[in-house]
């Protein structure tokens, strides 16, 4: 009589948790997967930021320019 047959509600206990186990590697993969993209996303957003505020630097400058302007002229 084999070990299997003596003690069944041993093995299918033993089974089930390797089983769980390989479940719990899986999902353990896939987080490390959804983090590496997030984390890619996130330096991708920030590099998109740097870009806005490159661009954004000489509108602020014209528009602070104009009001200097706007004012030299409200006081003549």
């Amino acid at each position: 009589m084999s070990q299997k047959e003596y003690y069944p509600s041993v093995a299918t206990d033993v089974e089930s948790i390797a089983s769980d186990e390989e479940s719990i590697a899986s999902d353990e993969e896939s987080i490390a997967s959804d983090v590496e993209s997030h984390t890619t996303d996130v330096k991708s957003d920030a590099t998109d930021v740097k870009s806005v505020a490159t661009d954004v630097k000489p509108v602020v400058q014209m528009w602070n320019l104009l009001q200097q302007m706007w004012s030299l002229l409200e006081y003549i």
